[in-house]
């Protein structure tokens, strides 16, 4: 099935990881708890990137997260932006 007439959804995101977590979080809640945090917003992400309709393209900053992101959904297009 063609998916070109369908509308494309971009989802932006980043590893999570306790080197790369949120730092004003991290003061406040320590970095177990941030990693969960991030885990859990990325969980609410993929979840509605599951259900829609048309191309889903997935951007990571960092070529060494294009094979992670890859493996979160199936058949996905995954993009490096080229830094952080």
């Amino acid at each position: 099935m063609s998916l070109s007439h369908l509308p494309t959804m971009a989802l932006l995101l980043k590893r999570p990881s306790i080197r790369r977590g949120l730092p004003q979080l991290s003061a406040e809640v320590g970095p177990g708890m941030t990693l969960d945090i991030a885990q859990h917003l990325l969980n609410c992400a993929l979840e509605d990137v599951r259900e829609f309709p048309g191309r889903v393209v997935l951007v990571v900053s960092r070529e060494d997260d294009r094979d992670w992101a890859e493996s979160l959904i199936d058949n996905v297009e995954v993009y490096v932006s080229g830094g952080e």
